[in-house]
C-alpha cells in the first residue's frame, strides 16, 4: 500500500479477480465520498469478516434499517456528556494498570506496556458498557475479556487460511477439521458465560448506574423486532463493540510512545501541555480537547501506524455508480482509506512522522483526505471514546515515566484480527523524581 500510494498518487482504483468474485480497491477521496454515502447500494461482506465467525448480530455486522435502529440506540452511550461522566472510572482504571505494570516489571526494563493498556481499555470497556460486571466472569480460566481478544486474533487468522478462503466462513459451523471444532468449541464457551452474564443481570432488581447493558435489555419491552435486542443480540453486541473498544486504542496508545521516541523535541512539547492543563485543570474532555501536541500526535499514529488500513469489506446488492464507475451487482469493494495516509500529493513527506503537520491552521484537507474512523453513516461510533481513554492514559504515563524503546526492538507489523506489531513494544522506563 506504500508502495502503491507512493508510485501512483492518483490512482482512484484497482479490479481484480479472486475465483470467480470480482474486488474493487478504492483509494481516491472523490470515490471515498461517493462510495460511504450511498450504503443504500451495498452490505457487509460477511464472508470476509473474522468477526462473524463468532459474532453476527452486533450492529456493525447488520444491515437495512436494524442496524439504524441498534446503532442509534448503541449511540447514547457515545455522547459527550456521558463520556464526560466516565473520566474518573478511566482514570483510576489506566493508574491501576500502570501500578500493575510497576509490580510486575520492578526493574522498568523491556516492559510490554501493550499488556496492562489492553487491561485498561478492556477496563474502560466494561465500565462504560457493562456496568463493571465482565470483570466478574471468565471462560476457560481467563477473565471474558482476555479470552475475547484471544478468539478475536484466532478468528483474524483463521480467516486467512486456505479452506476459508476457498469455501469461507460457512465451512466453520460443520467443524470438519479439528482446528474448526476447537474454535466453535471457544465460542459457544464464550456465549455461554456472556449469556449468563445476562441472565444474572435481568435478576437483579436494582441495577444502579445506567449502562449499555440496561439500555439494551430495556428495548426488550418494544414490540418492533427491529429496536428490540433479543439475548442472543446482546451477546452479539457485545462481541461487536469489544473489537473498536479495547483492542484497538490498547495498540494505539503503545504506537504512540513508539513514534514519539524517535521525536524528542515534540516529546518536551507534550509534556509541557500535561504539565499545564492535565495536571493543573480539572479532568474534563474539553481539558483533554485543549491539549493539541497531544493530538497532533494521535493523529500522525493513525495516519501512519493504524491497526486499520481499510473499511471492512461490502458486496454490491444491486448496480450502480460511484462517481464514473460502474459497481455490478456482487462485486465486493474495500474502501483502502491507508493509500492517500501515504500520498505525497495529500501529506507532504509522507512516509515521515512529522505530527506538527496537524499544528498548522492553514492546512485544511479536503473532506475524505483523512478517515481513520472511516465516514458517512457507518463510521466508527466509538472514535471520540477511544480518543478520550488514549490521551487520557497518555498523559498518565507521562506524569509517571520517561522512557526509550528498547534499542533492540523492530517494529515489524502483522495482520491478525488488527494489523498490529508483530512483537510486543518494549519500553525502558525510568520514574520521574519531581514531576515532569
Amino acid at each position: 500500500m506504500k508502495r502503491n500510494a507512493q508510485k501512483n498518487p492518483k490512482l482512484e482504483l484497482e479490479a481484480f479477480n479472486v475465483g470467480n468474485k470480482a474486488f474493487v480497491m478504492l483509494y481516491s477521496p472523490r470515490l471515498f465520498k461517493s462510495f460511504l454515502t450511498s450504503d443504500e447500494n451495498y452490505q457487509k461482506y460477511k464472508r470476509l469478516q473474522p468477526i462473524t465467525l463468532f459474532s453476527k448480530l452486533g450492529f456493525a455486522a447488520l444491515n437495512g434499517r436494524i442496524y439504524k435502529e441498534h446503532r442509534k440506540i448503541v449511540a447514547k452511550l457515545f455522547s459527550y456528556d456521558h463520556l464526560s461522566h466516565k473520566l474518573p472510572a478511566m482514570q483510576s482504571n489506566a493508574v491501576k494498570a500502570l501500578d500493575a505494570m510497576m509490580n510486575d516489571y520492578q526493574d522498568l526494563k523491556n516492559v510490554a506496556l501493550q499488556t496492562y493498556t489492553l487491561e485498561f481499555a478492556a477496563d474502560n470497556f466494561s465500565d462504560v458498557f457493562f456496568g463493571g460486571i465482565t470483570k466478574n466472569y471468565s471462560v476457560d480460566g481467563k477473565p471474558i475479556m482476555n479470552f475475547t481478544i484471544d478468539l478475536q486474533g484466532e478468528s483474524g487468522i483463521l480467516t486467512r487460511t486456505l479452506p476459508l478462503i476457498l469455501f469461507g466462513p460457512g465451512i466453520v459451523p460443520f467443524g470438519f477439521l479439528k482446528s474448526h471444532r476447537d474454535f466453535n468449541g471457544r465460542v459457544a464457551r464464550l456465549k455461554a458465560e456472556v449469556n449468563r452474564l445476562i441472565q444474572d443481570r435481568k435478576a437483579k432488581e436494582d441495577i444502579g448506574e445506567v449502562d449499555l447493558l440496561s439500555i439494551l435489555l430495556e428495548t426488550q419491552k418494544s414490540k418492533d423486532p427491529d429496536v428490540a435486542y433479543t439475548d442472543e443480540m446482546i451477546v452479539g453486541e457485545y462481541t461487536s463493540l469489544f473489537v473498536s473498544s479495547a483492542e484497538n486504542p490498547s495498540h494505539l496508545i503503545v504506537l504512540c510512545l513508539y513514534l514519539l521516541d524517535q521525536h524528542p523535541e515534540f516529546k518536551n512539547k507534550i509534556l509541557q501541555e500535561v504539565r499545564e492543563i492535565y495536571e493543573k485543570e480539572p479532568l474534563s474532555s474539553h481539558a483533554l480537547h485543549k491539549m493539541n501536541h497531544l493530538h497532533a500526535l494521535l493523529q500522525e499514529t493513525l495516519r501512519l501506524q493504524s491497526p486499520s488500513f481499510s473499511s471492512q469489506p461490502r458486496i454490491a446488492v444491486k448496480d450502480f455508480n460511484v462517481e464514473n464507475y460502474h459497481i455490478k451487482k456482487g462485486t465486493c469493494i474495500m474502501p483502502i482509506f491507508f493509500h492517500q495516509n501515504y500520498n505525497e500529493g495529500v501529506f507532504e513527506d509522507a512516509l515521515k512522522f512529522k505530527p506538527e503537520r496537524w499544528l498548522d491552521q492553514s492546512i485544511t484537507l479536503e473532506p475524505y483526505r483523512f478517515i481513520p474512523f472511516s465516514a458517512g453513516p457507518r463510521n466508527c461510533i466509538g472514535q471520540h471514546f477511544s480518543g478520550l481513554e488514549i490521551k487520557l492514559m497518555l498523559c498518565e504515563f507521562f506524569k509517571r515515566f520517561d522512557y526509550q524503546v528498547s534499542p533492540d526492538f523492530k517494529l515489524i507489523k502483522t495482520q491478525r484480527f488488527l494489523n498490529v506489531p508483530k512483537n510486543p513494544i518494549l519500553l525502558n522506563l525510568k520514574i520521574r523524581q519531581e514531576g515532569i
